[in-house]
């Protein structure tokens, strides 16, 4: 059985050395390895290999690399792309009163913004100030909510006000 251990950032060239030693020894498994190439210098991908003992990778992508915005929006937008017309064809916004196109969304989760209580007292400000001037939906993720409660005197909860 083919097993390809795919390697593409440092963290990856670690995890898969046991795994490919583990797989050559056992009877039945060919373990392929498939580097992507995001990372293609000594000090990134080459050393890895070296004291990991594993060999060159059997495949290798050569995708290079871009910046964390570049790889990572590619992803979001072709994600984008494939549910456009499912996603178009939801109205949620209907039940908070809202018009298509009339309307913003809110998220807010990451830890550097709602773990500070500074920062998500800013970001709160601004998000109110928006609100004068647009409608505005928060599905509040349940780290955020958290947060607001523990930060400030009021309890929030998920209504529609």
């Amino acid at each position: 059985m083919k097993i390809h251990l795919i390697a593409a950032a440092r963290p990856n060239f670690m995890k898969i050395a046991p795994l490919y030693h583990e797989l050559k020894k056992r009877e039945g498994f060919e373990p392929i390895i498939v580097h992507t190439g995001q990372h293609y210098d000594l000090n990134m991908s080459d050393v890895f290999f070296k004291n990991f003992n594993l060999p060159k990778p059997h495949i290798h992508l050569d995708v290079g690399s871009g910046t964390h915005a570049f790889q990572t929006g590619n992803v979001m937008i072709d994600s984008l792309e494939m549910t456009r017309d499912k996603i178009e064809s939801i109205s949620v916004y209907k039940n908070f009163a809202c018009s298509k196109g009339e309307y913003g969304l809110v998220t807010l989760h990451r830890p550097s913004n709602v773990d500070n209580p500074e920062i998500l007292e800013k970001l709160c400000k601004k998000i109110a100030d928006i609100s004068k001037k647009i409608p505005l939906i928060f599905p509040v993720h349940p780290r955020t909510l958290a947060n607001l409660n523990k930060y400030r005197k009021t309890s929030y909860n998920n209504s529609r006000n």
